[in-house]
């Protein structure tokens, strides 16, 4: 549940330890006049090459699309330091209300990369329904000199209204309260992620979570009722592998390229997983400026699932950006989070977005945009044989959009199906 960041627009030019950029170019040309536009994935690659950031789920560290790393042509004496911000936040969803904490980020300039070498991030968070997230992660971005990049993350998750709706494609919402499909869960757990590029636009990264689920079924709740597998919680720990092909042209507002990622992830005892399971990903996404500098923006995804899946995980994706659902805010925004689960997953997202108007106060770029979309997927229960095979589940939404110092992306959306509206204030545009 990525927030939304009061004082964004300090942290996205104070975290580059740097005056920001000039801008140039109309509020419909975010890649003009940037210090170096986005194109991969923590890259660790020669001076004359851009060494850029990757976004988890909803951007770089607190959600922010972090700017291009680069060597400068024409460097000056290299000065290390190190830049210590705190940050409040303060963001919304339909699914956990009004979300309010603090953040801390500490970064290493060691003078020659741009914005940071290194980073350490820090948040607290609490919505007014219960759910907390709290994470400390770090981010090396060339490990002891051997150009590869390390991100950890040790995070802990509180949400005492987890969705289960049932598996499959075919659930029911039916009239019995909220409560009724709901669940509590804890998770505390530890990510760690390696990545290395492997020359031109691809890239190789390697993972492993370690992550450990409490369970606190509901009396006379929908779980209590199917007891699926999973109800005694425990360790469900993948590894992953993975490989990206990126051609963005500007990470934070892509007006053409593609960003593609496939991976492979797996649970069992050797990974010390009380679940033996196996996944695998299909991510593509797309990014083509028509007329009137409307960018077309489309995301194709696959996921499926074998073995003993427990329930809780069953709405977890892999890949190098973490998904959840189908339904919420990462996947199928008219949809409560989680509201179709399977061991297959099948997505597909269409955007049409613009920047209409730019204006600097006080120095800081902010320029306006709007987007339509709609979301279409439908999800696999136990078999492949899940429903009518054209039984498709879909919605459709508008939002608005603010763009901080062409780094941030600040997105407002509403989605609406036949369950009903959501409403989104969060950071950087889903994809």
């Amino acid at each position: 549940m990525p927030p939304l960041l009061l004082g964004g627009l300090w942290f996205s030019c104070l975290a580059a330890g740097a005056p920001l950029s000039p801008a140039t170019g109309d509020a419909a040309s975010p890649g003009e006049g940037v210090a170096g536009e986005r194109g991969g994935i923590g890259r660790a690659e020669p001076a004359e090459r851009a060494l850029d950031g990757a976004p988890d789920e909803g951007g770089g560290p607190l959600g922010l699309a972090i700017p291009n790393l680069q060597r400068p042509e024409q460097p000056s004496t290299p000065k290390a330091r190190y830049t210590l911000l705190p940050v409040p936040l303060v963001g919304y969803d339909s699914d956990n209300g009004v979300s309010l904490g603090v953040a801390g980020a500490l970064f290493y300039n060691d003078g020659v990369a741009q914005p940071y070498r290194d980073s350490l991030i820090a948040q607290a968070l609490v919505t007014t329904v219960g759910v907390s997230q709290d994470y400390l992660k770090a981010d090396l971005l060339d490990l002891f000199g051997t150009g590869f990049r390390l991100n950890g993350e040790l995070r802990y998750l509180l949400e005492p209204n987890a969705s289960y709706y049932g598996v499959g494609n075919t659930t029911k919402q039916q009239p019995a309260g909220a409560s009724y499909y709901q669940f509590g869960r804890s998770q505390p757990g530890l990510r760690l992620e390696l990545r290395h590029a492997l020359g031109g636009d691809f890239f190789w990264y390697g993972g492993y979570l370690l992550e450990y689920a409490s369970i606190d079924i509901y009396s006379h709740s929908l779980l209590a009722d199917q007891r699926p597998t999973g109800l005694q919680g425990g360790f469900s720990n993948p590894v992953q592998t993975g490989f990206v092909y990126d051609t963005r042209d500007f990470e934070p507002w892509p007006r053409h390229g593609q960003y593609d990622d496939l991976s492979v992830r797996t649970a069992g005892p050797l990974t010390l997983s009380n679940y033996d399971w196996s996944g695998a990903t299909a991510v593509f996404r797309i990014y083509e400026e028509l007329f009137w500098k409307v960018v077309v923006a489309e995301r194709l995804f696959l996921d499926v699932m074998v073995g003993d899946v427990p329930f809780f995980d069953e709405d977890a994706t892999g890949g190098l950006e973490e998904m959840h659902g189908l339904g919420g805010y990462s996947t199928m925004r008219g949809f409560v989070k989680d509201r179709f689960l399977g061991d297959g997953k099948l997505l597909e997202n269409l955007e049409l977005r613009r920047l209409f108007y730019g204006f600097e106060p006080w120095g800081q770029r902010i320029d306006l945009g709007a987007t339509v979309f709609t979301d279409v997927g439908r999800v696999y229960g136990d078999s492949f044989v899940d429903g009518p095979a054209f039984l498709l589940h879909w919605d459709v939404g508008g939002g608005l959009r603010a763009m901080l110092n062409r780094d941030l992306v600040v997105r407002f959306d509403v989605g609406v199906s036949e369950e009903g509206p959501r409403v989104f204030l969060l950071f950087n545009n889903m994809f």
